[in-house]
């Protein structure tokens, strides 16, 4: 049997004593999250491409392998409030280097309004540079 990974991110909403989700978009898998530490209502949640299944709709074409190399990890960040729609998603940030740099993807490790804080990996040919913090002022 094949395991499809859940899309969606569950969070337990202690006034209702229900668990509210929200879908994280198609093909797509969230693999870490983080909560704000001044705000419980703000999250993060990293999220990866999902090249296993891909649902085509009727009329749509399906998708090439080239369409879905190109997708990158995402970082999400989420308004979780009471309300017709419990998550709200706030922003999408890419985890991949600024244009006109090179390297792996940056490890989100952390959000604290105004910044979310990625941790920069080497690349392969600096292996022997050290790991650096870098910080994104959220929109």
């Amino acid at each position: 049997n094949i395991r499809v990974p859940d899309p969606r991110v569950f969070v337990y909403d202690v006034e209702s004593d229900t668990f509210i989700f929200y879908h994280t978009g198609r093909n797509r898998v969230p693999t870490t999250h983080m909560w704000e530490a001044t705000d419980p209502r703000l999250m993060a949640c990293e999220t990866i491409p999902q090249n296993l299944v891909y649902e085509v709709e009727e009329g749509e074409a399906s998708p090439t392998n080239d369409k879905l190399e190109a997708e990158e990890n995402q970082l999400l960040t989420l308004f979780a409030t009471a309300g017709a729609e419990p998550i709200l998603k706030q922003d999408s940030v890419s985890c991949r280097p600024p244009e006109g740099e090179s390297g792996p993807n940056r490890m989100p490790v952390a959000i604290s309004v105004p910044y979310i804080y990625f941790l920069q990996l080497p690349s392969e040919e600096g292996a022997a540079a050290s790991s650096s913090i870098v910080t994104v002022s959220m929109r």
